[in-house]
């Protein structure tokens, strides 16, 4: 009996002891398995691929890749005033920014424009801070005169005419401070994610009311 007895002590302190290594090398190694699986998540807020840009601002070519050339009023333009998005015909535009439609029409070289007041303002050398207009060419209008805006509401569809700068299918937009396309300025100053960084829009994501998102919808 005396055995038996010994032999149950020795086995209670046994398993004691492989108690409390088992408890330090947790504290020590940190072996749970929650841990380890939240370490190798996949982040699940990527952020959308922005639409495709065949002529930047300022850029010496067309969609085609062949040299900008445009006469407007007699006044021949040999580098882009806006950026143009390509996209297939019919793909809604939506707005870049808050503003109010100014003006929905045909334009005469048989395509589409919309015109709109942001709450952008820019410095000019002769108004000083002023307002600007954002205009959205090659396209159906979907808006009218007075209509209110903000980032992601549809103004309109990419147009299926030919125009005078590409053949390709395209929505231009240009930032004008007090709506002169002589003063055209560039938009990517103004884009949401920052500088140089096209911004796609989210429905729910906040866009300040001084900047811009991309007018298509992003992938």
């Amino acid at each position: 009996m005396r055995e038996i007895s010994v032999m149950f002590v020795m086995l209670a302190m046994l398993a004691m002891a492989s108690s409390a290594a088992n408890a330090r090398d947790h504290q020590q190694f940190g072996t749970s398995k929650k841990t380890s699986t939240s370490t190798t998540a996949v982040p699940t807020n990527a952020k959308p691929r922005p639409p495709r840009i065949c002529a930047d601002f300022n850029s010496r070519t067309n969609c085609r890749g062949t040299p900008y050339r445009v006469v407007i009023r007699g006044v021949t333009l040999r580098r882009h005033r806006g950026i143009d998005f390509r996209a297939p015909t019919g793909t809604p535009v939506i707005a870049s920014g808050y503003g109010t439609v100014r003006s929905a029409e045909p334009t005469s070289y048989g395509d589409g424009l919309v015109s709109v007041s942001t709450n952008i303002t820019a410095y000019h050398r002769l108004y000083g801070n002023t307002w600007t207009k954002i205009e959205y060419a090659h396209i159906v209008p979907a808006v009218r005169v007075g209509d209110a805006v903000e980032p992601g509401d549809v103004i309109g569809y990419i147009d299926s005419k030919r125009t005078r700068c590409s053949s390709f299918s395209h929505v231009h937009l240009q930032l004008m401070i007090r709506g002169m396309g002589e003063n055209a300025i560039d938009p990517n100053d103004f884009w949401a994610d920052g500088p140089g960084q096209v911004t796609c829009y989210q429905s729910g994501v906040e866009i300040p009311r001084d900047k811009l998102v991309a007018p298509l919808r992003c992938n």
